[in-house]
């Protein structure tokens, strides 16, 4: 019946409503510039709570302070990677694997894009290499995540050509 009424009232001359509402709600009306504008009233400034990192490098950071509020990425991020690298936990141990102390474990890490288009697909996959080497390496295997191989030789050259014609 309702769309009887509705034929009806196109038929009849009557302008259907066809969606052209605005989604957004009322048009604004622009600010006359002969009328004076409301001062901005300024947001209250919050103190920062960063507080820098004193860990001397290479030595491992002090976790025994309380955590700040906010997260501050250069003072939690701060000396850990030089502290990684001095442990030597980005490197296997050749002898460990040539003496039958261990097993050896690898996983070649593939090269980014040509294009540089990185999405997350690759944080996803980067994610899970890094979650079996860690697997890998606490039951007991000399892992090895080595980056850096090409695993699209013909996509790339492909792309580079591109590049190169233009």
């Amino acid at each position: 019946m309702k769309n009887a009424a509705k034929a009806t009232s196109v038929a009849s001359g009557a302008k259907a409503n066809m969606g052209t509402k605005n989604k957004k709600g009322p048009k604004k009306d622009k600010p006359n510039p002969n009328q004076p504008s409301k001062a901005k009233v300024a947001k209250p400034v919050k103190p920062s709570t960063y507080v820098a990192d004193t860990t001397p490098f290479g030595e491992k950071k002090d976790c025994s302070t309380p955590m700040l509020p906010e997260y501050h990425p250069k003072q939690v991020e701060a000396a850990w990677y030089a502290w990684w690298e001095k442990q030597g936990y980005f490197h296997a141990n050749a002898e460990n694997v040539l003496s039958k102390k261990k097993k050896p474990f690898t996983m070649v890490i593939p090269p980014p894009n040509v294009t540089g288009a990185l999405h997350l697909g690759h944080a996803l996959m980067l994610s899970v290499e890094d979650v079996i080497v860690r697997w890998k390496r606490m039951q007991g295997f000399e892992a090895l995540w080595l980056p850096g191989c090409d695993h699209a030789g013909i996509a790339t050259q492909s792309v580079v050509e591109k590049q190169l014609w233009k």
